[in-house]
C-alpha cells in the first residue's frame, strides 16, 4: 500500500528462521515502527528505493530501514526529535526505548538514510510474565 502512495519500489529480506514464539506485541510494536519509517521514507525523503531487512537471532529481532532519499541531518533531526517536525521518528525512538531496545540513525543529506532498531526478544512464557508489573 505504501508503495503504491508513496511510488518508491520495496524490497524485504528476511534473514532468520527463528521467527516462532515471538512475543506478539513485540511483532505488532516492530511493525508499526517499521511502517513509521517507510512512511516517513515516501513522505520526507521522497525515496526512490526502500529496502527492510529483518533478523532474529542471539536474543534480538534487528530490523534495519535503508532509503536512497534525499538523507538529513542526523544532529539536527536529534535536536528536533519530539517536535511536530519529527514527531515520527521521535514516536519509534521512545516504542524502542520502552522495550529496552535501541534506536540508531545513519543519514547525510543527498545520500538516504540507514535506520537499525533492535530489541531483546522473550520467548515462552518469559514473555508473558516481562510485561506484568506487580
Amino acid at each position: 500500500k505504501l508503495q503504491e502512495q508513496y511510488g518508491f519500489s520495496f524490497s524485504l529480506s528476511d534473514g532468520s528462521e527463528k521467527w516462532g514464539g515471538i512475543q506478539e506485541a513485540l511483532n505488532v510494536l516492530m511493525f508499526q515502527s517499521i511502517q513509521e519509517l517507510l512512511i516517513n521514507a515516501g513522505k520526507h525523503a521522497q525515496a526512490g528505493k526502500v529496502s527492510v531487512t529483518l533478523k532474529c537471532d542471539d536474543g534480538e529481532i534487528r530490523a534495519v530501514v535503508e532509503d536512497d532519499g534525499r538523507g538529513f541531518d542526523v544532529e539536527l533531526a536529534r535536536r528536533s526529535i519530539g517536535s511536530k517536525r519529527s514527531i515520527g521518528l521521535f514516536s519509534v525512538q521512545e516504542r524502542m526505548r520502552h522495550i529496552g531496545g535501541d534506536f540508531r540513525v545513519e543519514s547525510e543529506i543527498g545520500k538516504g538514510a540507514r535506520i537499525t532498531l533492535s530489541a531483546p526478544v522473550r520467548k515462552g512464557h518469559e514473555a508473558e510474565s516481562s510485561g506484568r508489573q506487580g
